[in-house]
């Protein structure tokens, strides 16, 4: 019981983080960019205009973001067999 627990709360924080990334490699883009730089980028989460996008976020984003919620179904789906339970005589 203790271990699902564990598994549950796992996955949901992988998963929380899978929803942030997005924003958090935007936030941390353009805070390491200088204000004309930031003016000059077209897109939203700063990859600049010759990055590839979907929906507004570049490559970094969505695998970041894809990987983090990979790891929570892994982490939720995982093997949930417990060890077999010795008889105190």
């Amino acid at each position: 019981m203790h271990r699902a627990k564990n598994r549950t709360s796992m996955a949901v924080a992988l998963g929380v983080a899978g929803l942030v990334w997005p924003s958090l490699v935007c936030a941390a883009t353009d805070a390491m960019q200088t204000p004309l730089q930031r003016a000059l980028l077209s897109s939203w989460c700063g990859a600049g205009p010759q990055a590839a996008e979907v929906l507004g976020h570049c490559a970094v984003c969505w695998v970041g973001a894809g990987a983090l919620l990979a790891a929570a179904l892994v982490v939720r789906l995982g093997a949930t067999r417990q060890p077999p339970r010795h008889a105190v005589a």
